[in-house]
């Protein structure tokens, strides 16, 4: 993964980065992608927003970990409807201090 992060005055002070996120899965009635697409830390406004390929009628989850380790995950949000008529939807976790440097997400469609 690559993040560039440019012009970036006083990384103490808060900063706004860009990171860009794939992650693919298989079902037992096929193939199909579910792709994080956009990822976006706001450390002024202390958010981070998670942008995600969707389906029309599913919902999703979205949850994080701080590390990778089974069971280190806690769900942040469920029953996110899919947005209507867009191929994308996104969340914004709001209230994530700049003193939180490492934190993993994951979106899930719920059942």
């Amino acid at each position: 993964m690559r993040v560039d992060c440019l012009n970036v005055a006083d990384l103490s002070a808060g900063f706004t980065a860009t990171i860009t996120l794939v992650y693919n899965y298989t079902i037992s009635a096929g193939s199909e992608s579910l792709k994080i697409v956009n990822l976006i830390r706001n450390g002024v406004q202390q958010t981070v927003s998670i942008e995600w390929t969707s389906a029309e009628g599913k919902t999703y989850a979205i949850d994080a970990s701080s590390d990778l380790t089974v069971n280190s995950w806690t769900p942040i949000q469920t029953g996110v409807p899919a947005a209507t008529g867009a191929a994308t939807t996104s969340f914004v976790e709001q209230n994530v201090p700049a003193t939180v440097t490492r934190r993993f997400y994951r979106v899930r469609e719920e059942e």
